[in-house]
């Protein structure tokens, strides 16, 4: 019941605030439904909505794209950021659905198989705790590394719709014939994987943190990374100047 100027409007109360997902549950060790759709939600923005913004803005202004680089992320991110505008730009300068489909084909193996094997190479499937309990264990589900087969009908829905996604962002003919489609699928080929040092922290580590008030973890920037840095930007300027 609403009185007029006694009881509370509608307006005045609020709902409590929704909880986030932690980011080392969604990236590594999702465990619900929901820890799924917002992997898959992050991953599709990041893949077909922020690189391609990243390429447009690089091609706009260099100079200015590295300095918010800077600004907003370590040099490991801004290294890979850049190597990220490198493959759309090389992709638009050799544009073809052949191309789209190895691209996708990458992403695959990336998610599936390369990221689940540098997980398990920091926690294998017996790995315990410092308590001596196995790691892999509650919401802690162990995964198992996914190899890409064509006649998988999941496996090649993937690949097919990041390809023409992928067309479509860089205004290449998307391949819309399922059989067309699959012949592009099987001539792909497997990057061989090298294992990537990772940086994980457990919802268990992250909840510690967060009491502490403290931010996440990042990976130490070296020497290397700018080096990389500068060798990307010298290599990318390159290649808008000899397109102009």
């Amino acid at each position: 019941m609403v009185v007029p100027h006694m009881t509370k409007c509608y307006g005045d109360s609020q709902d409590p605030p929704e909880e986030g997902i932690p980011m080392c549950t969604l990236r590594n060790f999702p465990n619900l439904i929901e820890h799924c759709i917002e992997w898959g939600r992050e991953s599709f923005n990041s893949i077909f909505v922020a690189r391609v913004q990243d390429a447009e803005n690089f091609i706009k202004n260099p100079d200015m794209f590295l300095a918010n680089l800077r600004q907003n992320t370590t040099s490991a991110g801004a290294v890979d950021s850049l190597k990220e505008v490198v493959n759309i730009i090389g992709l638009k300068e050799n544009a073809n659905f052949e191309m789209c489909m190895q691209v996708s084909r990458n992403y695959f193996d990336k998610y599936f198989n390369h990221s689940v094997n540098d997980l398990l190479g920091m926690f294998p499937a017996d790995a315990k705790t410092k308590e001596g309990n196995l790691f892999w264990s509650g919401p802690k589900r162990c995964p198992d590394p996914v190899d890409f087969h064509v006649d998988d009908a999941e496996h090649f829905q993937f690949v097919w719709s990041c390809a023409n996604l992928i067309a479509f962002n860089l205004k290449i003919d998307q391949v819309r014939d399922k059989a067309a489609a699959k012949a592009f699928a099987a001539k792909t080929t497997a990057a061989p994987y090298n294992r990537q040092k990772i940086l994980v922290e457990t919802p268990e580590e992250a909840k510690e943190r967060e009491a502490r008030n403290e931010p996440p973890p990042t990976v130490a920037a070296s020497g290397d990374d700018e080096e990389n840095l500068m060798k990307l930007m010298t290599e990318l300027k390159g290649k808008i100047n000899d397109s102009m």
